[in-house]
């Protein structure tokens, strides 16, 4: 029997969190560049590129944020966060 040969793909690391830009919230799509997934981003419905946060950001909606991994959790801004000393990139904000 012949040995099978494993393929390893690396995939991208691909976050999301909760932003608040320009006064609206947002869910912000954080991942290292990437050709393929940022014309993987201009199909998606509503996807905007933030040059000042320098991520994708896509309308905080119930669906979004469940396909985003990202139900129970608040929007906290920029601000509080560095005042907090919490670091921008938070997926892990709970409501309590």
């Amino acid at each position: 029997m012949r040995n099978k040969k494993e393929i390893i793909v690396n995939r991208p690391s691909i976050k999301y969190s909760l932003i608040s830009h320009n006064g609206v919230n947002r869910i912000g799509v954080h991942f290292e560049f990437s050709t393929i997934l940022n014309n993987k981003m201009k199909n998606v419905a509503g996807a905007k590129w933030s040059r000042s946060l320098k991520c994708w950001h896509i309308a905080d909606t119930g669906e979004n944020r469940k396909k985003c991994n990202l139900e129970n959790k608040i929007a906290v801004s920029k601000k509080i966060a560095i005042n907090a000393g919490l670091p921008l990139i938070q997926t892990k904000y709970k409501i309590t």
